[in-house]
């Protein structure tokens, strides 16, 4: 996933679900002036390895507060306040960073979950808990005991383990992930440099198809392409880039060879079957009354719109050649800037297709073709 870069959201424990700052809170809450990394916790368990003892002493108080790890909808999907926790964990895909698991068996050292606790730049998003200290360094070697302690169902589950040995203890809170050089971010367990890795551009888990610069995907646009504003474009052929990015063809043009043209329309072949098909049926707009005194059936169509003014809208003309803007047929047919009626045919909608037809046969000059 991409690393949250702002206070609006955070992740956690890695199954890759965004989480609101403080897991729901409006803000992240402020520590006490003097509050040091002891702040909010409590007494550590006696046995690291007894699951029902870790979840009381560090789960339930720094991770299943109100609206975090807890409840119906625990944040990330990662309930860490009910019994039975390491279920939850032990061999659990850490899919906000690839190739990463919550416990590792027998390997806390590759564990996601000491990571993301313990280091102050973990593989990825930002250290937990959120809104509050981070865990002090017995916390965090208890937690790692908890973790080596974790076994699958066939290899003897140690939930209730006898005490840990303290060396143990302490060779755990040894095993803590070398630190990134300065500029660097650990991403898949791995240092890399965000300003220049194309795997991780910007942030862990976001690759480039070319190269990285400057923290973005540098993309090379293919031959006889141009790169506008991201995109790469045949400047030849786009009507939004005809010729030049950012020139854009006037309605009902088309780019042709890198300049605006309007295309060739056939009236008798690609129009009149339109107006034949829609608009001249019975009591509409053929007959000796046709609607509108305009007749569209083949033969009498185009005399009935080049040229001829509009008997409901004084001043407009139906089709002016040349000029798409100022035929009121197109502001029939697209319902926008009637002056009066509704929108035609009245018994149907024209496709966008069939629209542009019109379009570029009035650009073209509206030939009787």
């Amino acid at each position: 996933m991409v690393r949250a870069r702002s206070t609006g959201v955070v992740l956690f424990l890695g199954l890759g679900l965004a989480v609101a700052v403080a897991c729901g809170a409006v803000s992240e809450p402020a520590l006490a002036p003097d509050a040091g990394p002891d702040a909010a916790r409590g007494p550590l368990p006696r046995d690291c390895t007894n699951a029902a003892e870790v979840e009381a002493a560090i789960f339930a108080p720094r991770c299943a507060t109100a609206n975090c790890h807890t409840g119906a909808a625990p944040a990330g999907s990662l309930d860490l306040g009910r019994p039975g926790v390491g279920a939850r964990l032990l061999g659990i895909a850490a899919t906000e960073c690839g190739g990463q698991t919550l416990v590792v068996e027998g390997a806390p050292e590759r564990s996601y979950l000491v990571d993301k606790v313990g280091s102050t730049k973990p593989a990825c998003g930002s250290r937990m808990p959120q809104g509050q200290a981070p865990l002090a360094e017995d916390e965090i070697a208890c937690l790692r005991a908890f973790a080596a302690s974790l076994r699958s169902p066939d290899g003897g589950a140690r939930d209730a383990a006898p005490e840990a040995d303290a060396a143990d203890v302490a060779d755990a809170s040894d095993a803590a992930p070398t630190p990134c050089a300065a500029g660097e971010e650990r991403c898949a367990g791995e240092c890399v440099d965000p300003m220049t890795n194309p795997m991780h551009c910007g942030a862990c888990g976001q690759p480039c198809a070319t190269s990285c610069a400057g923290g973005a995907c540098v993309e090379v646009c293919p031959p006889d392409t141009t790169d506008c504003s991201g995109a790469c474009v045949d400047t030849t052929s786009s009507s939004d880039h005809c010729g030049a990015c950012d020139f854009a063809c006037p309605t009902g043009t088309v780019c042709v060879a890198s300049a605006c043209v309007c295309p060739m329309v056939s009236f008798s072949a690609q129009l009149q079957p339109i107006l034949s098909a829609s608009c001249a049926g019975t009591n509409c707009h053929s007959g000796t009354a046709p609607r509108a005194m305009m007749n569209l059936t083949a033969g009498r169509a185009y005399a009935s719109l080049v040229g001829t003014g509009s008997s409901t809208c004084g001043g407009r003309v139906r089709v002016v050649p040349g000029d798409v803007a100022s035929s009121y047929l197109m502001n029939k047919l697209t319902g926008i800037g009637m002056c009066a009626g509704g929108k035609m045919p009245l018994n149907g909608v024209l496709g966008t297709d069939d629209i542009d037809l019109f379009r570029a046969w009035i650009c073209n000059g509206a030939p009787e073709n």
